[in-house]
């Protein structure tokens, strides 16, 4: 019901309670008023044909002894007895007047029934107003939940876009270090000396594949979504791990641009239902948790295609072919020790794990 029908209907109802009794309530209080008079009618004609049926029958008795003793004495007489011949008209009459109750009593039961019912169907309607009523705060309500909801929702939407777009300045911010630090390298490898040429310098970068896996098996119910296989594919974010691998392999814009946004909210719609129940988890735990930095510059240098810490104790050739072209380039050298396993802090000797030769420091802008 809109307000304008709801508001005649209001004034319907208050002009219908200013007017007059309905006809059908006059009509009750008139078979009330009737009913009334029938039965004082009733009882009436009951109490006077008892006196004629007992008192006249008693007089005319009296009257007929009367003239027997009188006309006995000779003293006059004789006197007539009373007669009401009316009275089986009056027996008629109750007849009639009870046959009229009867049916007046009928017909206010009746009326009564029927208001009754009215009365009841005005009182439902009462509570069927009230109810509506509610309904109508309960759907504002609702509605105005609803609003404050679909701005919390723009606001996140909103949130998540500059989310993305944060976190695609991170990637870029990454692959720019890196790239600056080839520029660097190219700069030197540019005046580096010939017996430097089975040594080549460079910067990785590297996603922290490790770690990643496991901070979003600390966010997720791990019996809802399989993080860690036997094998990387087995994993339900592979595509994730697999995509920031191939950037950080051959790193390009529209990789980044896709990670950020298609590869981010593809990761979400995987770890935010099947999040872990704890009190210490939160969306925003979610988020920050996606949206974080798992990549890093590396600088390397290799020898022949190998890293350096991957050759063997007997292939001290890189090392000495270092010492040498940077010698070249400065006359201060110094002691530098390469170990090549890691070990505790010692005295310095010579041994078959540790060498010393003369080296200068790393040069400038290769960390």
């Amino acid at each position: 019901m809109s307000k304008r029908r709801l508001r005649n209907w209001r004034r319907v109802s208050a002009k219908k309670k200013s007017r007059k009794p309905r006809p059908k309530q006059k009509q009750l209080t008139e078979l009330r008023d009737r009913k009334a008079r029938l039965n004082d009618l009733g009882i009436t004609i009951r109490d006077t044909l008892k006196f004629v049926d007992d008192n006249l029958a008693s007089f005319n008795t009296g009257i007929a002894k009367i003239n027997q003793i009188a006309g006995d004495l000779k003293l006059g007489g004789p006197f007539p007895p009373l007669q009401y011949p009316p009275s089986q008209n009056l027996n008629a009459l109750i007849v009639v007047v009870r046959d009229e109750l009867r049916k007046t009593i009928g017909e206010i039961e009746k009326f009564r029934k029927d208001l009754e019912e009215k009365e009841r169907g005005v009182k439902e309607h009462a509570k069927l107003f009230d109810k509506k009523k509610e309904l109508e705060k309960s759907i504002q309500a609702l509605k105005d939940k609803l609003t404050f909801l679909g701005g919390r929702k723009k606001l996140l939407s909103e949130e998540i876009e500059k989310r993305e777009e944060y976190f695609r300045q991170l990637l870029a911010k990454r692959i720019e270090q890196r790239n600056k630090y080839l520029a660097i390298i190219a700069a030197f490898a540019a005046n580096k000396n010939d017996i430097l040429n089975d040594l080549e310098f460079t910067a990785e970068l590297i996603f922290d594949r490790e770690r990643f896996l496991e901070t979003m098996s600390e966010l997720v119910d791990l019996r809802k979504i399989r993080i860690k296989g036997v094998n990387p594919a087995d994993s339900e974010i592979a595509f994730f791990t697999d995509a920031m691998l191939d950037l950080s392999a051959n790193p390009t814009d529209d990789k980044v641009k896709t990670i950020a946004s298609a590869g981010t909210r593809d990761l979400l719609a995987k770890i935010v239902p099947t999040k872990k129940q704890a009190e210490t988890i939160s969306r925003h735990t979610i988020y920050d948790s996606v949206f974080a930095d798992y990549l890093k510059v590396t600088p390397s240098v290799r020898y022949k295609k190998v890293r350096l810490s991957k050759l063997s104790l007997g292939h001290p050739e890189p090392l000495w072919l270092l010492s040498v072209a940077i010698s070249k380039r400065s006359n201060r050298p110094r002691h530098f020790e390469v170990t090549t396993k890691p070990c505790a802090p010692r005295k310095r000797r010579r041994s078959s794990a540790s060498q010393v030769y003369l080296l200068h420091p790393w040069p400038r802008g290769l960390g």
